[in-house]
């Protein structure tokens, strides 16, 4: 009896930690935080591993370390398909490789990403997150648990989040090009 109540109270222990850390892991991240890595296919094949552009570089595989801007998006978002031409544009003008641009579609199958891509002229490099695992550690959601689309998260090449902000409104574009330049010390 006595082991049985041990072993009771050690499993309900067990059972709040994780539930606790699953709480935790939930919530999305917020600037200044370290950015949850993550692995995701690409649309055009490629995998995409997080820890190979940000953070410490990995002694296996010692990448030079590289800024990212991620913008959070799905077909059906109006805001979204203003937003990146906007980066595409910036991409364009601003060449380098001491940072990224990329996309990540979120909730989506694979073929409705890829017809959406061809329509709008996405050149970027696209990340499939169809089940939007990645999305709900990155991207606020509104009242109704929703994600909020677009979201342009900014990661320093050191891994800690500089900058999230949700929506895009005409006019935004000044915006987002300073914000950009500036984390990546960029000049004109």
């Amino acid at each position: 009896m006595k082991l049985l109540f041990a072993d009771l109270f050690f499993i309900i222990t067990i059972s709040s930690f994780i539930h606790a850390q699953n709480e935790t892991n939930d919530r999305p991240i917020k600037e200044g935080d370290t950015a949850p890595t993550f692995y995701l296919p690409a649309l055009n094949g490629d995998k995409f591993f997080l820890r190979d552009y940000v953070g410490t570089p990995r002694e296996f595989k010692p990448l030079p370390r590289r800024g990212l801007a991620i913008s959070f998006f799905a077909s059906w978002c109006a805001p979204c398909r203003k937003e990146i031409p906007e980066l595409q544009n910036f991409r364009k003008k601003y060449p380098g490789d001491d940072y990224e641009i990329i996309l990540i579609n979120t909730g989506e199958k694979e073929e409705v990403v890829q017809k959406n891509v061809d329509e709008q002229g996405y050149w970027l490099p696209v990340l499939l997150d169809q089940y939007g695992v990645v999305a709900k550690k990155y991207c606020p959601a509104d009242k109704s648990g929703a994600i909020m689309l677009p979201t342009l998260v900014i990661i320093g090449k050191d891994g800690i989040v500089s900058y999230i902000r949700t929506g895009y409104e005409e006019g935004n574009s000044d915006q987002i090009e300073n914000v950009i330049r500036q984390f990546f010390q960029m000049t004109k």
